[in-house]
Order: structure tokens, then sequence, then C-alpha cells
């Protein structure tokens, strides 16, 4: 029999906001991946604390999975609300204090899931 898992995506009642923006071409983001908007283009690409582009700072979160290996392309993204920080797909070398930081000044908020 299969067995449905669920996850929470929340972890509080901040209500969820999306918008729609540009990724830069080349990547493929899973859901709930950490971005930032590259000051030169305005378009969205994955979060890189070590960054000088504009996308050292993080300020929103996927959908879904964005995938541009053949181009640039529109796709919605969470711009605010309250996620559970187990979900996030948060890049490989990002510390813990990087990620309590992450999106410090932008609606989105980060935490666990209480039981």
């Amino acid at each position: 029999m299969e067995q449905l898992i669920h996850e929470q995506l929340t972890a509080g009642d901040r209500p969820l906001t999306q918008n729609t923006g540009t990724f830069d071409t080349s990547q493929t983001l899973p859901k709930l991946t950490p971005i930032g908007r590259v000051a030169v283009t305005g378009h969205l690409k994955k979060w890189d604390p070590a960054a000088n582009d504009g996308t050292q700072f993080a300020k929103f979160l996927t959908v879904g999975t964005v995938d541009t290996a053949t181009g640039a392309k529109a796709a919605p993204y969470y711009d605010g609300g309250h996620f559970n920080t187990d979900l996030i797909n948060w890049p490989a070398a990002a510390t813990d204090a990087q990620k309590l930081g992450a999106f410090d000044g932008t609606p989105i908020a980060i935490g666990k899931v209480l039981e």
C-alpha cells in the first residue's frame, strides 16, 4: 500500500504570498530554493552568500522546480510567508548563521514546526 508523507510547508500563520519573475538562464532549482535578484539584470538566481551581484541576499523562495536550461523564463516565487526551515533547499556551503539571517529585511520568516 502506498504511504503518503505530509510535508508541513509553513511554520507559522503568516500568509503565503507569491509573485512572478524572470529566472536567469542555466539553472535547475528545486522547490523552496532561496533566490536573490541580480542587480544588473533584475533576473532571479540561486542565493549565493559569497556573491557580489545582488544574489548574496536571499529575498525569495521558489514555489516549484524551475528549469532554465534552455533559457531564461518567468516562474512564480514566494515573496512572503513563514516557512519550515527543514524543507528549504539551502546551498550546501551555507552556514547556520547565514541561514538564520538569510531573509532579514524581507516578509519571509523561517522556523521549525512545533509538534
